[in-house]
This record gives C-alpha cells, structure tokens and sequence, in this order.
C-alpha cells in the first residue's frame, strides 16, 4: 500500500542523509563510526542522530547481515556490511574514527555477534586509535545499578505460570545466558559513556543520583515539515508494528493460533471502520495470518521493511499501535506529536520489571502512554479519546525532550573528548576476561 503523501514522507528522509546534503565535502568529515547489533532499534537510534546532521557526513555505519540485508541504502555511500571481529579491528584501523559508538554493545554478546572477549579486541583497537568509545544501553543504566547485587535480581524471562517442565527448563537456560553475558560485557562497557536517543532524566526518578556516564540527544531535523503534516488522506491506514522476540512472547502465553486470531480480529476491525491495515511483524506470524485473511480487505503484511519505507508508514499513519513500550520508532511519532497504541508492555518490560519507571521518566517523559486490551472491540471515538488526551502534554513533552542537547552539540562534546587526555579518550579495562564469558 502507498500514497502520495506516504511516499512524499519518504523522499523527506531519504534527502536527510548527511551524505546527499553534503556530496562534495565529506573528504573534510570528522571520521566517526558506528558498529551496530542486529536490532533494529538500535539502528533507529543511530539514524534518528545522524539523519538531516551535515556535520555526521563523514559518519560509517557497520550491521550486522540481518540489518544490512533491507538497510544498506539507508545513508548511500555510508553503510558497510561487517560478519566478524577481524573485519570491525581492520576497520577501526583503515578509517581511524575519532569517535566510535557502539549500538549496542551489550547486545553483541547477547545476541552471538561477538563474544565478550572478542568484542573488549575491538575496544582495544579503537584505544590504540585513540578514539572516544561511547555504547548504547537498551537497559537504560540498570545493568551497572544491579551488577554488584546479582543480575539474577534484576532479569528473569516472563512465561505463563502454568508453564510445563520444558518451558521452565528454556527459561532457566536463558536466564543463566543473560546473566552471564550481561554481566561480563557490563564489566567491559562500565567506564564508558552511554548514548539514548531521548533525555535521560535520571533526577526525574532519584534526584539524590547522578550518573555522568548518560548521553541523550534530541535532532530537531526529524520534525515534521508542516506540508508534510497535513491530515491522513481519506482512506487512513493503521500501522501494527511486532518485532520477533514480542511475537515469540505473545505466542507463550497465548499460543500461536490463538494469538493469529487476535491479530486477525485486529487487521479486519480495521477495515470494518473504513480504514486500510499494514502490519510490519515476523514471517512466521505472516504465514500464519495469510489463509485467514480475505484477499479483498485492504490489509498488508510486511515480513521485512527498510528503515525509511518502515518510517514513513508510521509518521503518516492515524494510529500506530505496538506490543513494545520501547520500540525506539515511537520517539519520533512522540516528537511529531503522534503518541502510541500499547497492546502489551514488551518483552523487555516483562523481563526487567524495573525499567518500566525509568522507561516514562526518559522515553515519554513522564507522559504515561494509553494502553489497549487487545481482545476488546476497537472504536474510533475510544481511539479519538487517547489520541486527544496527549494533544495537551505533548507540548511541554517536546520542551522536555528539548533539553537534550542536538546532534552538532553533541559531536563537538565528543571531539573535545577525543583531544583530552588518551585516559579520557577511553577509559578502557584490559580485554582480558573469564574464557566463561564468551
């Protein structure tokens, strides 16, 4: 499904790369380079600072196969493909970067890419470069508050609690993974700054701690222009957005049968109230939602989406709804004035209780998102009544997320890092670890 103003949205951000702004000067570029997991928030994160940015135009983005595979287009001639320790150490080493972020690097030895004692060899590269290293944290600071009491008091995968003996028996093998790795890696990434894509309001939560390692920013360049904010044309489409470890989630506790016919009941409500639906979710539940759906309804499934069609479709949406609390697309949509639809907290928020304040106080700034019972009848007054009851706050929440400073504000802080002293360049802990951790 397309539109005029669907593709208008995407012409905008496609001419935000920093490389298009600037064709002719990135030789002049700060070299700066960003080693991404597979996630794809995190690569959300990265673009939404560096998107409309001129002076990130000598900016190198690293992802992973998953990533590249729909994303290599997303800033043209500033996206590479990396598979291994040895290609990120020759990279570091061939593009000299003053600043090297992470995105995330808690989550490369979670997720298989690097080992811990693989990923501190890259640490160690970049110091030998005397580079600044900063990481990204999709824990938002808990890792390092919990690491000395036991992450075991921390994270615990949520499953039903009529869970059978094979269920809990993952769910221990998982746990113990987590803990684990999470707690090497927090031992390796500790001294080093920590970048969010929103203010991190540490006082709004305990005004009596501080935490200098935080990072946030705030782009103003992702503001919508006003021709670009017009009203939804007059066949909205509704976005349903579901990563694959929300929809591994859903299905234990629901089932997957059960949770393809809530989605189903979704998807058609949709169209029954004049309105064309797009969900961007996994294959598998894709395959499982094709055979109950009417080829006649205006429903789309997107299996795979790239980064700027993804965006597009969400900004020019009427409503947008997710299984994730802090799915980083909503950042922007909360920026534009376009808060959420929650159908169910998120794994992440399941598995670490404790993020859930601070997931209000830095990424909705103290605005409490509207959440939905999934299985109850959507209407358009009800979805009117929670669209409207963030029209008020939205206003004070963009001054909010204001305070963080913009991305050229924020690269000059960097390079004057970078020049500091070489211990302030990267406070870097030896790359030697337990061979447990890896």
């Amino acid at each position: 499904m397309s539109s005029p103003r669907i593709e208008a949205v995407e012409r905008w951000l496609e001419g935000l790369s920093p490389g298009l702004q600037s064709p002719d000067s990135a030789g002049d570029a700060e070299p700066v380079l960003f080693i991404l997991d597979n996630d794809f928030g995190e690569l959300t994160t990265v673009l939404s600072l560096l998107l409309g940015q001129r002076c990130f135009r000598g900016a190198r983005l690293l992802l992973p196969p998953r990533l590249y595979e729909q994303n290599r287009e997303a800033l043209p001639g500033q996206v590479a493909l990396w598979t291994s320790e040895q290609e990120l150490v020759e990279a570091i080493s061939r593009l000299q970067p003053r600043v090297l972020v992470l995105a995330s690097g808690y989550l490369l030895p979670v997720h298989g890419l690097l080992s811990v004692d693989a990923l501190g060899r890259v640490l160690e590269a970049a110091r030998r470069q005397r580079a600044l290293v900063l990481t990204a944290d999709p824990f938002l600071g808990l890792i390092s508050q919990w690491a000395s009491q036991g992450l075991e008091q921390l994270i615990s995968i949520d499953i039903p609690a009529s869970a059978d003996a094979r269920l809990l028996a993952a769910k221990r093998g998982a746990d113990a993974l987590l803990h684990r790795e999470l707690g090497a890696v927090e031992r390796l990434l500790r001294p080093l700054p920590h970048l969010y894509p929103s203010y991190p309001d540490l006082a709004a939560l305990t005004p009596a701690v501080t935490d200098g390692r935080n990072v946030g920013f705030f782009n103003p360049a992702l503001l919508l222009p006003p021709e670009l904010s017009a009203p939804s044309e007059a066949a909205p489409h509704w976005m349903f957005v579901l990563s694959l470890v929300d929809f591994q989630t859903q299905v234990m506790f629901h089932g997957p049968v059960r949770f393809a016919g809530i989605v189903r009941r979704l998807l058609t409500r949709a169209t029954e109230l004049g309105r064309r639906a797009i969900l961007l979710a996994p294959d598998a539940l894709c395959q499982l939602l094709r055979p109950l759906l009417p080829e006649s309804e205006p429903i789309q499934l997107l299996s795979f989406c790239a980064f700027r069609r993804a965006l597009s479709l969400l900004l020019t949406a009427e409503h947008c709804f997710y299984w994730n609390v802090v799915s980083h697309t909503i950042l922007m949509q909360l920026a534009n004035g376009r808060p959420p639809i929650l159908l169910d907290r998120g794994h992440l928020a399941r598995a670490v209780p404790e993020i859930a304040p601070r997931v209000i106080a830095w990424y909705y700034q103290g605005w409490a998102p509207p959440y939905l019972d999934p299985e109850a009848e959507l209407s358009l007054e009800l979805l009117a009544e929670r669209k409207s009851a963030h029209a008020g706050p939205h206003a004070e929440l963009l001054q909010r997320l204001r305070r963080a400073p913009e991305p050229e504000e924020l690269l000059r802080s960097w390079l004057a890092q970078a020049e500091g002293t070489p211990g302030a360049r990267a406070q870097l802990p030896s790359p030697a670890l337990s061979s447990s951790a890896g």
